[in-house]
């Protein structure tokens, strides 16, 4: 029985079978960095269920397709990544992606996924009847326990008071059970690196704005895949009419998000009551363009979503609206830069004054 890393020694590739969300794989990029650098000639394929380990039912997935497959474009850009599947819209298309990796014959597949891990099983199994499976817990249906060689335990974390863990040491965990890859804090920090074209476009669109050299940018996004996260658009607006009037943003630049696939009534509102220099912003062509315009915003007022994970890596001033402390908090984000709800309450919860106040005291210091 070989060791977890002399397994990885003798494979010239393996699979992993994931859901694809950017708050995941903000984390999850540096593992795999370090062990395509330790084993350089193992060839890592990707299985991203845009799903999210649902039923796949004919209606319904279309729609959602595009708020999913943006994370695709980043990692594909990475070269450590060598093959990426997609399982969407469709059983057809889930049978044919299951039957082009089995012809693949891989020895090893590593089931990353905590949502819906028994369904991924199912997959890992149909792809490799004979491989050697490393899966998280299927603690909801232990009985897909018993297709899996190794079961990555996760236990003891959800056992922790929330908020005295990070993602990333459940992520630490999760590598070092199934590869025995132990890394320092400095090795698993998160990176991203953002093309100079995507940079250039998002001047470009200040420049077309009227945003003058200088002036401030604010960057509110409200939505969030889980609807329960959202802060309403009347709040949002509310909060740019309140701080324009304020002395030290009043020639600000506001800048609104509103992602592919959100509620039609908030985009048409937000149109016709859109403040004076606000503007609109959509990343619906490719990942890199929310990055981009992350990284040139001067602060980000985003609720709890990917979001959060991503403007820390830009060095961008944040503040997270968040339903209370987690383990999706970014790390080292100081607790002044996030306004929590009580009780774990909604976000919509959250007062536009409560906002304001803290962005106030963030420009004034």
């Amino acid at each position: 029985m070989f060791s977890d890393s002399e397994r990885l020694k003798n494979l010239d590739k393996i699979l992993v079978i994931a859901v694809p969300a950017i708050g995941d794989f903000v984390y999850l990029v540096p593992f795999f960095k370090e062990i395509s650098k330790r084993y350089p000639k193992l060839k890592i394929d990707l299985l991203l269920d845009e799903t999210g380990g649902r039923k796949i039912r004919r209606f319904n997935w279309k729609k959602k397709l595009s708020q999913k497959a943006s994370v695709i474009d980043w990692l594909s850009s990475l070269n450590f990544f060598n093959k990426i599947y997609r399982i969407y819209t469709s059983k057809k298309v889930l049978k044919d992606v299951l039957s082009q990796a089995r012809k693949q014959n891989y020895q090893q597949i590593f089931v990353l996924s905590w949502g819906r891990p028994h369904r991924h099983v199912c997959y890992a199994r149909k792809i490799s009847p004979k491989g050697f499976v490393i899966a998280t817990d299927c603690k909801k249906y232990p009985r897909f326990n018993k297709m899996v060689d190794l079961v990555l335990n996760y236990s003891s974390f959800l056992l922790k008071k929330t908020g005295e863990w990070h993602i990333s040491e459940l992520f630490s965990s999760w590598f070092e059970q199934a590869f025995d890859l132990k890394l320092s804090k400095e090795q698993i920090k998160p990176f991203l690196s953002i093309p100079k074209k995507f940079q250039d476009d998002v001047k470009k669109s200040l420049v077309e704005w009227g945003v003058q050299n200088g002036e401030k940018t604010v960057f509110i996004n409200a939505y969030s895949s889980n609807k329960s996260r959202n802060w309403p658009i009347e709040n949002v607006l509310g909060l740019i009419k309140k701080l324009q009037k304020k002395p030290l943003l009043s020639d600000s630049c506001f800048v609104i998000n509103m992602p592919p696939g959100i509620n039609k009534e908030d985009v048409v509102f937000a149109q016709k009551n859109l403040p004076s220099n606000t503007f609109a912003f959509s990343a619906n062509q490719n990942f890199f363009q929310l990055p981009a315009m992350l990284s040139i915003s001067d602060l980000v007022i985003s609720v709890d979503t990917s979001i959060i994970q991503l403007t820390p890596l830009l060095n961008t001033h944040l503040i997270a609206l968040m339903r209370g402390d987690s383990e999706w908090r970014p790390p080292k984000l100081e607790t002044k830069n996030i306004i929590f709800t009580q009780n774990r309450g909604r976000i919509k919860t959250l007062s536009v004054e409560n906002v304001a106040c803290c962005v106030e005291k963030f420009f004034s210091l």
